[in-house]
């Protein structure tokens, strides 16, 4: 099965008692929102950002994408374009994507851009 990363994204949102999802809904704009994002990754909480991928391969769901949010100063977060913001940083490991901490960009295309999701664990 190929879809683990989509697995993981349903499992926090059909978790609430365990993770919260971070709406951008919540806040004023986009970079308040990376902001606070970022924010709670350095204060100790795991964060992490997902993407579902909803295309069928021979009749199997495509895999999606999962990062965690890393540490990082907010005044050295990079902006993207493809984002609207200075971006949280992100421990990636997706194929060809092994980064120990790299722009939230660079993990996800800008196709994804608008579709990716974040939650915390609040335990």
């Amino acid at each position: 099965m190929n879809n683990r990363a989509n697995e993981m994204i349903e499992a926090w949102d059909s978790h609430p008692q365990d993770w919260t999802q971070i709406n951008l809904s919540d806040f004023s704009n986009k970079q308040a929102w990376f902001n606070y994002i970022q924010t709670l990754a350095n204060d100790g909480y795991l964060v992490v950002s997902g993407w579902i991928n909803n295309s069928i391969t021979d009749g199997v769901r495509d895999s999606g994408h999962v990062t965690v949010i890393v540490p990082g100063n907010l005044e050295d977060m990079e902006n993207s374009g493809n984002f609207g913001g200075r971006v949280p940083f992100t421990m990636d490991t997706g194929a060809n994507m092994r980064e120990t901490k790299q722009k939230l960009s660079l993990s996800y295309g800008k196709d994804k851009a608008n579709n990716v999701v974040f939650y915390y664990y609040n335990r």
